[in-house]
């Protein structure tokens, strides 16, 4: 009587396996370089709202066009002009995914409220 012993794997499984799991790791491996890029260019518009924000708390109400660098965008281009009742500022730069983006806001002027009555 002979008995046929099956326990392991054989080597052509075993090569197979490796095989497979090789092809799905090569194929989600551009996957995460594409997410890590996104996820960078999501806490870049996040620095270019604060940048914007600052500038309009800075309370500048001329044109202007000026570039500038901060940490977490890069290199931005920054403009501001003169709308009927405000001024409109807006900053540009290319995200970490290498695409072009533009972020504009609009700030009225502040009042000057006469609070001495």
């Amino acid at each position: 009587m002979s008995r046929k012993c099956e326990d392991g794997m054989t080597l052509m499984e075993a090569v197979a396996a490796l095989s497979l799991l090789s092809f799905i790791t090569l194929m989600l491996l551009p996957l995460f370089g594409i997410v890590y890029s996104e996820k960078k260019t999501i806490h870049e518009m996040r620095s270019a709202l604060y940048v914007l924000e600052k500038e309009a708390l800075a309370g500048e109400q001329y044109e202007t066009i000026r570039n500038g660098y901060w940490e977490g965008l890069g290199e931005y281009e920054f403009a501001s002009a003169k709308k009927e009742k405000g001024v409109e500022m807006c900053i540009r730069w290319e995200g970490a995914n290498e695409r072009k983006y533009e972020k504009c806001l609009f700030v009225l002027p502040s009042i000057a409220r006469d609070d001495a009555d």
